[in-house]
């Protein structure tokens, strides 16, 4: 499908000829190719990660797919995908400070083999716990502190 994109994009230089993913989806279906704009936005993003992406894409999200004529497109779109980054790395952090403060380990950039299968060890563990029906966990604790009296 992204030579289909990539035919249509061509044409589309510069910010206004912008076409959003909605409109690139009704012209692959004028083309006989079923799919949907989350579907477009997909393998466009595929693409330039795989660095397959020939055209030189430029603006922010939401401002539609088009090809850079300059290089203050080309700029904005650096800066766009440079936002994306800080703000992931933003959740990534909060979100890890709070899965730490919960007990839970997560090895980010660390997954070997061990790390997985103890990881996976911890998830039993921790999701027994959190349902109260694990080693760790207060009901389980009460009923062995019943069997020992």
């Amino acid at each position: 499908m992204i030579e289909h994109i990539i035919d249509i994009l061509q044409h589309q230089v510069g910010k206004e000829n912008a076409l959003t993913a909605t409109e690139i989806a009704i012209e692959l279906a004028r083309r006989k190719i079923a799919t949907t704009d989350r579907e477009v936005r997909r393998t466009i993003a595929e693409a330039e990660s795989a660095g397959t992406m020939p055209l030189l894409l430029g603006g922010r999200g939401g401002d539609g797919f088009y090809v850079a004529a300059s290089y203050d497109e080309l700029a904005e779109r650096a800066e766009s995908l440079w936002g994306q980054i800080q703000s992931l790395t933003k959740r990534l952090q909060s979100y890890m400070t709070a899965v730490s403060a919960a007990g839970v380990h997560i090895p980010i950039g660390e997954r070997d083999a061990n790390a997985i299968r103890t990881d996976r060890t911890k998830r039993a563990n921790w999701r027994a716990t959190a349902l109260g029906i694990g080693p760790h966990s207060h009901s389980h604790r009460n009923q062995r502190r019943e069997e020992a009296a």
